[in-house]
């Protein structure tokens, strides 16, 4: 009877050790879970804020678009501009070789009318003179 109550006392003491760590388990368990779960929300959290700067990474993009497209549409207008500047410039200069051609022709018209006159009058003054 005694080796039973002392077999009795080794399992009543291994069952009370096996509750001990049930019991230890169970609370590093529940650690475990709360960590966990602290862990998926951070996760969520980081989720959604990958999401909001993806969003707003391609809300720039489409505004880098559109910046880009008027830069290259004001560059166009620019070039025009240019071009349509070089094309006025070489037609008023044109127009002023003209113009002051046309002065000075009129110039040597009037000047070739009057040698001709004056050597008209000096011919009827000659033939006067003899």
């Amino acid at each position: 009877a005694n080796h039973q109550d002392y077999e009795m006392t080794k399992l009543k003491q291994a069952l009370s050790d096996a509750l001990i760590d049930a019991k230890r388990h169970k609370t590093e368990l529940c650690r475990l879970r709360k960590v966990n779960q602290q862990l998926n929300e951070d996760l969520d959290q980081r989720a959604i804020c990958i999401q909001n700067v993806t969003s707003e990474n391609e809300k720039l993009k489409s505004t880098l678009n559109k910046i880009t497209m008027e830069r290259n549409f004001f560059v166009g207008e620019i070039n025009h501009l240019k071009q349509e500047h070089k094309m006025l410039q070489s037609k008023i200069e044109n127009d002023a070789k003209e113009k002051i051609g046309g002065f000075f022709g009129e110039v040597r018209i009037k000047v070739k009318a009057k040698l001709k006159e004056a050597a008209a009058e000096r011919e009827r003054l000659e033939i006067k003179a003899r």
